[in-house]
Order: C-alpha cells, then structure tokens, then sequence
C-alpha cells in the first residue's frame, strides 16, 4: 500500500529517518511495519510531501496508518491516524506452523499445528444466524439460515456459498460431513440420513480464502416435558455443543417456569448439573405452564429454549398468536372435557 503525508516540523535537526505504524481491526495496539526508512528515499515532488510503499501488510485487513520523524535528538511524536484503508482480499500468504502428530490408536495418526491469527487468514468473520433444522422426509433435514451480510467488513471478498456441516448425536469423537450450497443463499438439504437418528448440524459461509467460523449452537433445543407424578413433570432436552457460557465454563442447566400469564423471569426456576432432564415440581393440576431451558455459569445466564407450554399431563400444543389467554380465565377441567367428550359420542349414536 502506498502512504502519502505532508512532513512535520524538524526542530533543530534535519529528519533522518522515518517509521510508518499500523493498526488493524484484529489489533488495535500500534505496531511498526516499516521501520527507519531514510528520509531522502521519500522525497516526492513537493519539497515537504513524502511518499512510501508499505508490503507486508495481511489481504482483507483494515488498517489505519501513523507515521514517526527520528533526528539526531531521538524519536518524534506520532501524526494523527489516517482514516482506515483496506487492503484487496487473497488466499493466506502464511501456512500454519508448529506441524505436529503423535498420539492416537492403532491406524490412526494425530495430527497438530498452531492456526493462522485472524488477520493472517482472510477469510469471512460473518456468521449465519438464527439456523434451524426441520425434517424432510425420513432420510433428509431441512437446514434454514439468515444470510451473512455480503460486505467487506463481514466476508472480507465475496460471499461463494454456504457449508452445512452435520454429525451424529452422542458419539464421542463423530464423523463431521459437510455438504455446500454456492451462492447467497438461504436454505440447504442433508439427505441420506439415518431414520430416527439425532443429528447435530451448524452452518459456515465462505470466499474464495475458505470458510468463516461455524455458527453456534448455545441454547437448549428439543425441549420436551413429560407427566412424571400427581405434582411433578419431567422436562428432557438436548444440551448445548459449547462447554461456555459467555467466558465462563457451563456450570449445569437452569429451567425457568411460570403460569401462562406470568413473565417468564419471575423467581422460579430449577437449577440442575451438565445433564440433559430434570425434575419440575410443586406444580398444580388444571392450570396451563410455560417453560424455558438454558446453560449457565458463574458469568451469569445463557440464552434461553423456545418457550414450551405444559401441564402436569406433558407437553401441549398452544399457540398463543390465535389463542387469547385472560388471566381471570375459567379452567377446564377434566371432567368438562370428559362430559363434552360423552356428549359428543351420544349425539353420533343417536
């Protein structure tokens, strides 16, 4: 990249060198990336005007620029920052280093390395956001994502495509397949699946430098509550694939609960270890619950499940956009339903 600046005051003695320092969106503390370049080297036509070509410098970085005077008494102070400058986006010049391996069973080889630093990769930062995943048909998923902005700031070159990357739950050490859409797009099929198999999914948009990182999967799905006893219910879930919460390591799962009228964030919540269900009780018969699921740690809470709506029979189906719920409401009871259940079976007889 090629700087240009108007030179500054001498004080006393001619500039002998000059020090160009940089910044980037990955590290904001100033560093020297040319350094004590001699002064008559960057004579430009003007007598005052400097000018000198910077290489070095990552692909796909925003830099902002400060240059230093050095005469015989020392070094100057630093010139205001210039406005940020881009520089085009490319494959990473640097390969990882730190190669290792060892370890590992029999046929199989570990292998390690130290990854690239952001601003040596050029690839996306941008996320897909708000993924979900819903059956096709027995053997295929249906994988939908909120596209990554496709801007410099975010892909760092131009958005090529999307990866969906999905794996089997519950095992150890699984086997990550992948399948990629190219273009902006929105949604993907995963098919040749197992019937009534668990699967884990995220997505990564990538450029022509290679992927952006996955999205995260960071709140509990698959909430279901179950009838456990005269007062109790049994709430299952799958957990969530990060071991943090926020910067804190994942101390266990919170459920929070309430009446169908009630702010989900009322003092009422269970608070269990890293397991996948828990025990909901103190619960009262004929009324309509709401409940929520998510990770916590000392840092505080995690986001939170999809609200689930129960009673102390299970899980049941209640959408509130076509339902109004008044809070002085009459509740059913079994025995009305079982009476109009009767009534209804009476009048197909007659």
């Amino acid at each position: 990249m090629r700087l240009r600046w108007t030179t500054g005051a001498s004080r006393g003695r001619p500039i002998a060198f000059q020090i160009i320092e940089a910044s980037t969106n990955y590290e904001p503390e100033w560093q020297i990336v040319a350094n004590n370049i001699p002064d008559r080297t960057t004579f430009v036509d003007n007598e005052d005007k400097r000018m000198v070509q910077v290489s070095g410098l990552n692909p796909g970085t925003s830099y902002r620029f400060r240059v230093r005077a050095v005469n015989d008494f020392g070094l100057g102070d630093a010139s205001w920052p210039s406005v940020v400058y881009r520089t085009p986006s490319a494959p990473p010049q640097k390969s990882p280093s730190h190669v290792g391996g060892g370890g590992g069973s029999v046929g199989v080889l570990t292998i390690t390395w130290k990854p690239l630093d952001s601003g040596e990769q050029a690839v996306p930062v941008g996320v897909a956001t708000d993924v979900m995943c819903d059956g096709y048909n027995g053997s295929a998923l249906e994988v939908t994502w909120i596209k990554v902005p496709n801007i410099r700031e975010v892909m760092k070159g131009q958005v090529l495509g999307y990866q969906i990357n999905y794996w089997m739950d519950g095992e150890e050490d699984p086997l990550i397949r992948f399948i990629r859409y190219p273009g902006q797009v929105e949604s993907g099929l995963i098919i040749g699946l197992f019937s009534d198999t668990n699967y884990w999914t995220n997505v990564q948009v990538y450029n022509s430098a290679g992927l952006g990182p996955p999205t995260p999967i960071n709140y509990p799905t698959e909430v279901f509550v179950h009838s456990h006893g005269p007062n109790s219910v049994r709430v299952t879930w799958r957990g969530i694939v990060t071991t943090r919460v926020g910067e804190m390591a994942l101390a266990g799962y919170r459920i929070r609960v309430c009446g169908i009228t009630e702010n989900i964030y009322c003092n009422n919540y269970y608070d269990f270890d890293r397991v996948s269900e828990g025990i909901v009780d103190n619960l009262e018969k004929d009324k309509i619950y709401k409940l929520r699921v998510l990770g916590y740690s000392e840092g505080g809470d995690g986001k939170m499940s999809e609200v689930v709506y129960f009673t102390l029979g299970g899980t049941v189906q209640f959408d509130p956009k076509t339902a109004e719920i008044l809070a002085h409401a009459i509740c059913l009871t079994m025995s009305s339903v079982l009476l109009y259940l009767s009534t209804l079976l009476s009048l197909c007889c007659l």
